[in-house]
């Protein structure tokens, strides 16, 4: 998946935690679908985690390389 794709990906899942999280904060839902949107939020923040996690990860490599282009440019 390219940058944009993973970008709009995990904006679309923040989105819908944010939505889950208000229904969820509302005082209308009853027991049943409080526990659905609460199950679907816990599914959107891991989904988001993992997003974070590879661009963590990514942000890391870029560093590492860079680190090494310049102790090599320093010798």
């Amino acid at each position: 998946m390219d940058e944009q794709a993973e970008a709009l990906q995990f904006e679309e899942l923040l989105r819908q935690f944010d939505e889950a999280v208000a229904a969820l904060e509302s005082d209308g839902l009853s027991l049943e679908d409080a526990l659905n949107k609460y199950e679907a939020a816990v599914r959107l923040a891991d989904e988001c985690a993992k997003i974070l996690r590879t661009a963590e990860l990514r942000i890391s490599e870029i560093d590492s390389t860079l680190q090494d282009l310049e102790r090599s440019a320093d010798t």
